[in-house]
């Protein structure tokens, strides 16, 4: 945080406006421009041109989601492990995606009938088709400016949990952001 405080501070005579993606984003800019005379603007849509209408009658499949780079940033250890407890209590779990622990992930899928490791998938309509067969995201990343997926499970109708280092939080009810701990597994599980 300190890094990119100075890093504002350095480039501050360059900037006439600013556009803050998220709260996290908005507090550290102006954390680092306290005495400047610009404009911030705060901003928390992204466009999504493919929303499933609301359904008003809830199909629950028992189901969850991860969408992102399975890499240590994105906690994907206790997301391993959160996966594992789900699936040995009936529940499915999906990992879209790929990175540097694609073999912990893979390992998991094949201990684990309930759960799936599907991939990278490259192709928007595929993806969302895939958020359409699950209740819920699962994002509770170490580090994450905003995490544009809760926007797509957003529009698709899957609910996302995330934690309280995700900037997409602002998007959220405070019942869907998990307090981000030594407990972030079972905080997870109280939702």
């Amino acid at each position: 945080m300190k890094i990119k405080i100075w890093l504002l501070k350095l480039t501050q005579h360059m900037i006439d406006h600013t556009l803050c993606i998220g709260s996290d984003v908005a507090n550290c800019f102006e954390a680092a421009h306290k005495n400047s005379d610009f404009s911030l603007l705060f901003q928390t849509s992204v466009s999504i041109p493919d929303v499933r209408p609301v359904n008003n009658e809830l199909q629950v499949k028992n189901s969850f989601v991860y969408v992102g780079q399975l890499s240590d940033r994105k906690n994907i250890s206790k997301i391993i492990e959160l996966a594992g407890y789900l699936s040995s209590h009936g529940y499915k779990f999906e990992f879209i995606g790929r990175g540097p622990r694609d073999k912990d992930v893979k390992q998991l899928a094949k201990k684990c009938s309930l759960v799936n490791f599907s991939g990278f998938v490259n192709d928007k309509s595929t993806l969302f088709k895939k958020l359409d067969n699950h209740d819920f995201l699962i994002l509770l990343s170490n580090v994450e400016p905003w995490g544009l997926v809760v926007n797509e499970a957003l529009a698709r109708g899957c609910i996302p949990i995330v934690s309280e280092r995700c900037g997409s939080k602002d998007l959220l009810p405070v019942d869907q952001i998990v307090k981000h701990d030594d407990q972030i597994i079972s905080n997870t599980l109280k939702f």
